[in-house]
């Protein structure tokens, strides 16, 4: 059920752009209106408003992303991405693997930044926004293993904790496995993962090891951030803060 606080019009124009990001082709109109549950005609108000931002552009098959969400996405948690980038890049060379880095949303974890090498194995990867709960898959229940115990939680967390790392297979993407390692800003507070992907073959210590290794990395220029007096938003706060109309 939807928030009955939410402003319609643009929840609907948002829900538009969650939906193109999603989407693997261009959305016509039709498939927009459809997926909205409303009348081609205020769609395509909509359309044309995020058009006018640059967030949507139309090609002869029909509407995708525009150039202005671009932007956005370089300037989404704007510490994490600059001490994190140059890490996540060597650890994609360094490991042979696509590597990329989760952030908590709430009750899901959601892509921040890819890579993957050109001599990669496997070059499916966790495209930056793509969305997953935090219950599933290895970036996840390594964001649950970098915080306290909690009660019934899953197996793989509880070890993860003990190990630093936590390994799942085709929970997220069939066919495909992660490994991932917390990344925190403070003592028993993860606020998210960086992760690695492989097929059938697992990685080996090498290549765990280098996951540690740069989650640590991540983590203390983190800290080191916020103490130079960065703020690292409170992402795994899904309420509004306490005096919010």
């Amino acid at each position: 059920m939807r928030d009955t606080g939410l402003l319609q019009t643009l929840d609907r124009g948002l829900t538009i752009l969650e939906v193109l990001a999603q989407a693997r082709y261009p959305l016509t109109l039709a498939d927009l209106s459809a997926r909205l549950g409303v009348h081609r005609s205020i769609t395509h108000r909509l359309v044309r408003t995020l058009q006018a931002h640059h967030l949507v552009a139309r090609t002869p098959a029909g509407y995708v992303l525009g150039t202005g969400t671009t932007a956005l996405g370089r300037a989404a948690l704007p510490v994490v991405q600059q001490v994190a980038k140059g890490e996540v890049y060597h650890l994609a060379r360094r490991t042979d693997l696509t590597a990329f880095l989760v952030v908590r949303d709430g009750p899901d974890v959601v892509t921040l930044i890819s890579v993957d090498t050109s001599s990669a194995r496997l070059n499916v990867v966790y495209s930056p926004g793509a969305r997953h709960p935090l219950e599933v898959g290895s970036p996840g229940l390594a964001v649950l293993a970098g915080g306290e115990a909690r009660p019934e939680e899953r197996p793989e967390v509880t070890r993860g904790r003990a190990a630093g790392y936590v390994v799942t297979f085709g929970e997220v993407i069939e066919h495909q496995g992660s490994v991932a390692a917390p990344i925190r800003s403070a003592p028993g507070r993860a606020i998210g993962a960086l992760a690695l992907t492989f097929g059938h073959e697992r990685p080996g210590s090498r290549q765990i090891d280098a996951l540690l290794d740069s989650a640590a990395v991540v983590s203390a220029r983190l800290v080191q951030a916020q103490l130079r007096g960065a703020v690292v938003p409170d992402l795994d706060a899904s309420a509004e803060p306490s005096g919010t109309p």
